[in-house]
């Protein structure tokens, strides 16, 4: 697994566009808190552990 501290491959935003946290290599979400909060599908759906959208996940500087 990857640490949250490294540089994020893709940024996640949710529907509105505003950026809420960062997608590790290893395709988990974590928030700008380094709190982990989800992970992306393989279509770039950001979605939380309880399987809800949240987002999209963008390619990084996106």
């Amino acid at each position: 697994m990857n640490d949250a501290g490294t540089i994020a491959d893709r940024v996640v935003r949710d529907f509105g566009g505003v950026r809420i946290g960062f997608a590790t290599p290893a395709d988990e979400i974590f928030n700008d808190s380094r709190i982990r909060i989800g992970r992306v599908n393989s279509d770039g759906m950001a979605i939380d552990h309880a399987g809800v959208r949240i987002g999209i996940a963008r390619a990084h500087g996106a």
